[in-house]
């Protein structure tokens, strides 16, 4: 992929929350408004995010080639885990995925 991490975690929560608030992003992703501000900015430039104003509110949505590339990130992730799982034994993979659903779980709480 041509696009850091974190720009991809915010392509995967447009996904997941299509017509997302900027202030709902950047409480999901935890980064400050200026932060997501220039993500977007340059994400809209190159055509993978749009926005959309209804009333007072910026929504924010992925663009088809948005998508397409949502699925490339999840074509990606679904690799690594096959990567890792050659590497470990199924029960060691499985308690890896368990161990980073939980950390997120707590961090999404602590900063809720």
């Amino acid at each position: 992929m041509d696009i850091p991490p974190s720009y991809a975690y915010l392509v995967i929560t447009l996904r997941d929350h299509p017509g997302i608030s900027q202030k709902e992003l950047c409480k999901k992703l935890s980064i400050a408004p200026s932060t997501s501000t220039r993500f977007i900015d340059k994400l809209e430039k190159q055509g993978l995010v749009k926005r959309k104003s209804e009333g007072k509110h910026i929504l924010l949505d992925l663009t088809e080639e948005g998508i397409s590339l949502c699925d490339a990130i999840y074509e990606s992730l679904n690799r690594i885990y096959l990567l890792h799982s050659d590497i470990l034994d199924k029960s060691h993979s499985q308690q890896l995925i368990h161990l980073l659903h939980e950390a997120s779980e707590r961090m999404e709480k602590h900063y809720s």
